[in-house]
């Protein structure tokens, strides 16, 4: 029993000094700071690096965020187009209150056209239950003009 004892004692002195430690670095794309009287807060918007390999090339890895969805991709000041919900699972509503028919362009991750159509003024509803899950861009056009583009997440089916 003390031979074990000695032995968990000596295991938990080498891990504690010997544990790993991950050093907070952040790859920032953007960040700032700012002052109101004595309060002052600074943020950074980027990704946290847990691990940085180098060995000729540096490669660093950092945490996923699932959860960012960037919709609109470009934008066109007097666009006045609404695209909702997103995510969707059948129906992709899209309200057009501009002063102008337009017409879109549905196109899957791989470049091909999966659906095509006119956007009237109002509501537009694109019955999308029928294609895979997965992104999609929709592209807005007047004419052979491209105006603005969507990422849109589809889910189920």
């Amino acid at each position: 029993m003390e031979k074990i004892l000695k032995i968990m004692i000596v295991f938990f002195i080498y891990t504690t000094v010997n544990g790993q430690s991950i050093s907070p670095v952040v790859l920032a794309s953007s960040g700032g700071e700012g002052n109101v009287g004595d309060n002052s807060v600074s943020w950074t918007l980027g990704e946290m690096s847990i691990m940085t390999l180098e060995d000729g090339n540096i490669i660093t890895q950092g945490f996923h965020q699932p959860n960012l969805i960037i919709t609109k991709t470009s934008q066109e000041s007097e666009l006045e187009l609404v695209v909702y919900p997103n995510p969707t699972q059948d129906v992709l509503l899209i309200n057009n209150d501009g002063r102008q028919d337009l017409d879109f362009l549905l196109i899957d991750n791989f470049g091909k056209m999966v659906m095509e159509g006119q956007l009237n003024i109002g509501l537009t509803e694109l019955k999308v239950n029928g294609i895979p899950s997965g992104h999609y861009f929709l592209r807005v056009l007047n004419g052979d003009n491209l105006i603005t583009s969507y990422k849109i997440e589809k889910t189920g089916l």
